[in-house]
């Protein structure tokens, strides 16, 4: 497995899941979990989340990169979570997934899915540093490059373009859907006559 990935947790959520000991041991310092919400690092962030690294073998010097940066605060946090409760679904928790080569991703989800000139987007943000990937199921996510070690800035970096990249990839869907309601009224018009 070349990725870690990474959810933010609400606290409320963490404190009805794990033990109360845990939770609090979490507001000080990274502690190795295994509750219904985390399985792996947790740690409570300065922008009021619970982080969850989930850790898999292989990739311990990215876990810990990732923990030396994770517990800071970040200017484009809030705008990630945001727009992921927007664009994605409001009731699952923020994740995304870090490479070993320094692309931060969201997962491929049912909430987003392939659209018509998806290749064309991707030609003209791609030199961003930004892309919108599609698997072979058709499902898509948000895919950023940022470059390793990561950093502070960098983790914001990739917040702020996964929010953009969120908030075009609806604006997009948006459009074509008012499109395609837009030509079949007319459609329809004409068949009436």
């Amino acid at each position: 497995m070349s990725h870690v990935v990474v959810k933010w947790l609400r606290k409320y959520e963490v404190n009805s899941r794990c033990e109360k000991e845990i939770v609090e041991k979490c507001v000080k310092e990274w502690l190795l979990v295994n509750c219904a919400s985390c399985r792996g690092y947790m740690k409570l962030t300065n922008d009021g989340y619970y982080v969850c690294i989930e850790s898999y073998r292989g990739v311990e010097e990215l876990v810990q990169e990732l923990m030396n940066v994770l517990d800071k605060s970040f200017t484009n946090f809030n705008l990630f979570i945001l727009t992921w409760s927007e664009v994605i679904n409001q009731f699952t928790n923020p994740s995304l997934y870090f490479t070993c080569d320094g692309f931060v991703e969201t997962p491929f989800t049912f909430d987003l899915s392939w659209f018509h000139g998806q290749e064309l987007v991707n030609d003209l943000i791609s030199s961003l540093g930004l892309e919108i990937v599609r698997d072979y199921d058709g499902m898509t996510r948000i895919v950023v490059k940022v470059g390793r070690p990561y950093t502070v800035e960098k983790v914001d970096k990739a917040f702020y373009l996964i929010s953009k990249g969120l908030q075009l990839y609806n604006i997009i869907k948006k459009v074509q859907e008012a499109e395609a309601i837009k030509v079949t009224l007319n459609f329809i018009q004409l068949l009436k006559k």
